[in-house]
């Protein structure tokens, strides 16, 4: 019964499961203030007021911060307007990202709500620093939305060679691979090399199969290429390299930084390397063959590649290896789709799993999404205390810390938090975004009394 149902509203579940994603995702989109960054970014964008502004200021920081020029100027643009723009279009671009695994994943039947389903999950409980890297609106604009075009990239790619042979127009495909490949390889170093490894793939895939590599798709390779190239070029990584905390010279250093990188990729990846694992010997013991898992293998490859990248980064903060943990989940997932449903206990098995998940998740929703609601409520109310008081003419201004025990997965706002010292970074940072010359914290409980 179950069954003849979802076959016969497949199309309309589908689609209300994506409706339903996108809820999910814009409501901590609005529970996310401004925070750490966004300051800083926010006093840079109030002299701003022309794309030539906007340009020359990412001209400047290319110069001296960082060349994730692409990643930047989408921040700069979305600073510019009222928050809850940036919290629909993030919203929507967390749903795009979705979308694009699921067209990546092969062999999945049409309308397979059950691997969309599971896709949702895994990003939303394996996703490295979720609250960093998709809700705080710094980190998304760098990672999110950077992984978004990179796999939108591949994905435009690889739908471009399945029609090769039926492609009108190549001229044009070859200037509109170009042009997007540069924009995909501008946006993050190790995850836009990812993209590219992926590329070199299905140029491969279209090599064995043509023996002919048409022009167009050297266009589109050159244009990631070109994108990656003056990223990497960039002269303000020569300046951030000069925070690196390296205690050793020379190949030393860099075996050191595996050694580190190992460590992140145990702290972060370890559940999902072991699921990957669980469903690699399932489907080899069903007899599948290195062909048949040939796509499973190639993200789990680049993946690997994607983190140990990281050896020429110095110190690389988790949220690094968020389009990694994108590259593996896809492998995950495309395994959890080659296993056969044939035995009614393996079909029972992966039912159990993607409901178990939901299962978790919901509950850990709602515990995330009141104690987000709370961590909100009390960035809201400290920042019209603020302002009332640089109203009032005070420059030295006193503000509660956020109440204790309210932490959540999917906030950032502790980690970002005042710190009674007004000396603190983020103070610091914090009291140039509201013109003041000093701010500093109190705890909440003392906050009453004073």
């Amino acid at each position: 019964m179950e069954r003849q149902f979802l076959k016969k509203h497949e199309k309309t579940v589908f689609w209300a499961t994506v409706c339903g994603a996108f809820l999910a995702i814009l409501i901590f989109n609005f529970l996310t203030p401004l925070m750490s960054d966004d300051y800083s970014y926010s006093v840079v964008v109030r002299s701003i007021h022309s794309v030539e502004d906007l340009l020359k200021s990412e001209y400047e920081q290319y110069l001296s911060w960082t060349g994730r020029s692409v990643n930047h100027l989408i921040l700069k643009s979305f600073l510019q307007t009222d928050k809850w723009v940036f919290n629909l279009c993030n919203s929507l671009n967390f749903v795009g990202l979705t979308l694009l695994i699921y067209y990546n994943i092969e062999g999945k039947v049409k309308y397979d709500t059950p691997v969309y389903l599971l896709i949702n999950l895994f990003l939303w409980i394996f996703s490295v620093e979720f609250k960093e890297t998709v809700l705080w609106e710094t980190g998304a604009c760098n990672y999110l939305w950077g992984t978004t075009n990179i796999l939108g990239f591949v994905t435009l790619f690889k739908y471009a060679c399945s029609k090769r042979e039926r492609l009108k127009r190549p001229a044009l495909w070859g200037i509109l691979l170009f042009f997007t490949g540069v924009v995909a390889g501008w946006c993050n170093e190790n995850t836009s090399g990812g993209g590219i490894l992926l590329i070199l793939a299905a140029l491969f895939v279209v090599w064995r199969e043509d023996r002919k590599i048409r022009p167009w798709m050297w266009a589109g390779l050159a244009g990631m290429l070109t994108g990656f190239g003056f990223m990497v070029a960039a002269p303000g990584n020569r300046g951030r390299a000069i925070y690196a905390d390296d205690n050793y010279g020379g190949i030393v250093k860099y075996i050191a930084r595996a050694y580190k990188i190992t460590l992140a990729i145990e702290h972060n990846f370890f559940i999902l390397l072991l699921i990957l694992l669980a469903l690699y010997i399932l489907v080899r013991t069903q007899k599948r063959t290195f062909q048949e898992l040939e796509t499973v293998l190639l993200y789990f490859f680049v993946f690997i590649a994607t983190c140990y990248a990281l050896v020429l980064a110095p110190t690389p903060m988790d949220r690094a290896y968020f389009g990694a943990g994108i590259f593996l989940i896809m492998a995950v997932i495309q395994c959890f789709v080659k296993v056969s449903e044939g035995e009614t206990l393996v079909r029972a098995g992966k039912r159990f799993f993607i409901s178990g998940l939901f299962l978790y998740m919901a509950f850990a929703y709602v515990d995330n999404v009141v104690n987000t609601a709370r961590i909100y409520r009390d960035y809201q109310n400290r920042d019209a205390y603020i302002w009332e008081r640089k109203a009032a003419g005070e420059k030295d201004i006193t503000v509660p810390l956020l109440h204790e025990g309210f932490e959540s997965k999917y906030s950032f706002g502790y980690d970002s938090d005042f710190k009674e010292d007004a000396g603190y970074w983020i103070n610091e940072l914090i009291c140039t975004y509201y013109e003041v010359d000093s701010i500093s914290g109190v705890p909440m409980e003392e906050w009453t009394a004073y």
